[in-house]
């Protein structure tokens, strides 16, 4: 929680959604490794449409690895991509929140419902 003190903005909005801050504490809790795995596939999602990219906030980096394993005396070969993001800046670091429906899938034409909605549900990268 220390390391939170420096992002405010973060601490707010914990704050201020405390059942999705329990619900996030609950589920890295019970399984982080599907909560990274999530925040890749979204960001990976958001990214090849053109959504998540460098700016002059943020850079944006992919990088492919292959791993091989053994199962049952067959070698798989798997591709792992990865999609970081970091600041463009060290000295400055942003925490960005948008709308979920905005970055992560082809959105259909805004209406107002599709507006409210997207303005209640937003996530932050990192």
């Amino acid at each position: 929680m220390v390391a939170l003190a420096l992002f405010p903005q973060v601490i707010q909005t914990m704050v201020q959604k405390p059942d999705w801050t329990k619900a996030l504490g609950q589920a890295v809790t019970t399984d982080e490794n599907a909560v990274a795995d999530s925040i890749q596939r979204l960001r990976t999602q958001a990214q090849s449409l053109g959504n998540l990219k460098t700016t002059p906030q943020q850079v944006v980096t992919v990088t492919n690895t292959v791993v091989e394993k053994t199962i049952e005396q067959q070698v798989v070969v798997v591709t792992n991509t990865i999609v970081q993001i970091q600041p463009a800046n060290p000295q400055v670091i942003y925490v960005p929140t948008y709308p979920q429906t905005v970055y992560v899938q082809q959105a259909p034409p805004p209406s107002s419902a599709n507006v409210a909605g997207a303005a209640l549900l937003g996530f932050t990268v990192g």
